[in-house]
């Protein structure tokens, strides 16, 4: 009997994995032919953002990663899954209503999980259990992590000023400028240290499954690998500040503190590593891991190549319901009516407006189907709605982008951020309360998105606001809407007059001026 599993175990790898690889090939051949969009927008990623730039070594660490495993999986014979069906079914759905509302990162994720998918239909369960974190590892490929930038940005500054005041340097905080008595320092979103945590995490993640056998001790580094190099970032930051404050500003405010930067976190990786092994375990044999089983289980009902082949036309072809899907709400959408204007409301007593305004307060929309900037006044208080809307959604022109914001970068400067509950034509809304900057003025802003009929501050419910408004009506417009006063000692003031006019006003919501009949 032993010798008899041994030689169907010599004999199944070389028939059952042939065939199997071979479809698998082009199964997946085919689904990057068919996502071809989506893998240049990742490949152009990787290629121009040095952020971002590890996703070229992602899929070669992974297939080294198998690789290293291949003892292992040979011996268990693939079996096809056909829950895998449902799954690259979903994902090409999800993909296609990502594509029409251009959530590009969703589109992304769509197609690294629809790989896995076609691999695990293919080969089934127990192959693929013995591959998980390579699998698993290919959504690093994936540029992710943008909507960090901002509470990086906050962390450090705040971290670093802390630093800072410990070791006695006389420092000022106002939303991320760090103010010593030579000088002004920004944490800009570069010093956000973005950078830093992915690099950590990507490297981190594969030290821990190549070192570490326990999963409590994977874990254990991995949250060291996402600690550590915020940590480190805020103390580079403030090593930054108090380098230029000992020179008196003639170090570290160029080039050179990008460098400093860079060594520093080589530092701070090395000492990372060489502390991870002080909870290695001793003499831990490398994983070799468990085939469940020596003997090989036998297909099941039809078992030739022709079947092999069926199941990964049926793989291809749901993916191709991706394409599809998005063609046939193209379609839909072009004959669904639309405004070719939009306008500001008329005032309500006590306001007066909308009026034309020289203010240099422009908020940045890229890609806007078209904005407007009016003033409302009642006696001496001025308050300024802008609002930015968007008709059709098409790639490089989407209301919720990375880029998008409230203010000029060359005339204003952002102090703080935070959300508010106010009063609105009689109900409660929250809005996003943004203070800014702009030589000795100082403006507050209340913001949100309008989606359709339905108000958020959030952008990834706006999103999927966008999304279900596109499959209910084939799409409805999405604007941004902010409106903004001025204040001089506090924005106190500004808050009271903000709510009046929002009380007074009603919805603020932008007004179709002309419809444009459906497209035939």
């Amino acid at each position: 009997m032993a010798t008899q599993t041994a030689e169907v175990v010599a004999e199944a790898p070389g028939v059952r994995w042939g065939t199997t690889l071979a479809a698998l090939c082009v199964s997946l051949s085919a689904l990057l032919l068919l996502y071809a969009g989506t893998v240049r927008s990742l490949v152009d990623i990787w290629w121009r953002s040095e952020t971002f730039a590890h996703g070229f070594l992602i899929l070669p660490i992974s297939l080294y990663l198998i690789w290293c495993r291949r003892a292992i999986i040979r011996r268990i014979q693939p079996v096809l899954n056909p829950w895998a069906l449902l799954l690259v079914l979903s994902g090409a759905l999800a993909w296609a209503v990502s594509a029409r509302i251009d959530v590009l990162l969703t589109q992304q994720l769509m197609l690294v999980a629809m790989a896995i998918a076609i691999v695990w239909g293919l080969l089934g369960t127990r192959v693929v259990r013995q591959m998980l974190f390579p699998l698993g590892y290919l959504f690093f490929a994936v540029p992710m992590g943008d909507g960090l930038i901002p509470p990086l940005q906050d962390f450090t500054a705040r971290f670093a000023v802390s630093i800072l005041q410990w070791v006695h340097i006389p420092v000022f905080l106002e939303g991320r400028y760090i103010s010593i008595p030579t000088g002004t320092f920004e944490v800009a979103q570069a010093c956000s240290g973005l950078r830093y945590l992915i690099a950590s995490v990507v490297l981190g993640t594969v030290y821990a499954y190549l070192v570490y056998r326990t999963v409590w001790r994977r874990l254990l580094f991995v949250a060291f690998a996402v600690i550590v190099p915020i940590i480190a970032n805020g103390l580079r930051a403030a090593g930054i500040v108090a380098i230029a404050y000992a020179s008196d500003m003639r170090l570290a405010t160029g080039v050179d503190h990008i460098i400093y930067g860079w060594i520093f976190f080589g530092l701070v990786m090395f000492l990372l590593f060489w502390a991870g092994q002080f909870i290695r375990e001793r003499n831990a044999a490398p994983d070799a891991g468990r085939a469940e089983g020596d003997s090989v289980t036998a297909w099941r009902g039809r078992s030739s190549g022709w079947y092999v082949a069926l199941c990964a036309a049926l793989l291809v072809g749901s993916a191709g319901a991706g394409p599809g899907a998005l063609r046939w709400l193209d379609v839909r959408a072009a004959h669904t009516p639309e405004p070719t204007a939009l306008m500001a409301p008329l005032a309500r007593s006590p306001w007066r407006g909308p009026l034309t305004t020289a203010d240099d307060w422009r908020p940045v929309f890229r890609g806007a189907s078209g904005t407007f900037l009016r003033a409302y006044t009642m006696g001496a208080d001025t308050v300024y709605l802008y609002s930015a809307y968007y008709l059709r959604e098409r790639q490089g022109s989407e209301l919720i982008k990375w880029g998008n914001q409230l203010y000029d970068n060359r005339h204003w400067a952002r102090i703080s951020s935070d959300s508010r509950e106010i009063s609105m034509g009689g109900r409660r809304m929250w809005v996003v309360e943004t203070m800014l900057r702009s030589g000795a003025t100082d403006r507050l802003v209340w913001s949100w998105y309008r989606i359709g009929g339905r108000i958020t501050t959030d952008p990834t419910q706006a999103k999927l606001l966008q999304a279900w408004e596109d499959l209910r009506h084939g799409g409805d417009v999405a604007a941004v809407v902010a409106i903004s006063a001025d204040y001089e000692v506090g924005p106190s003031a500004a808050r009271r007059v903000l709510q009046q006019f929002a009380r007074d006003m009603g919805p603020l919501a932008p007004v179709a001026a002309v419809h444009r009949p459906a497209r035939d």
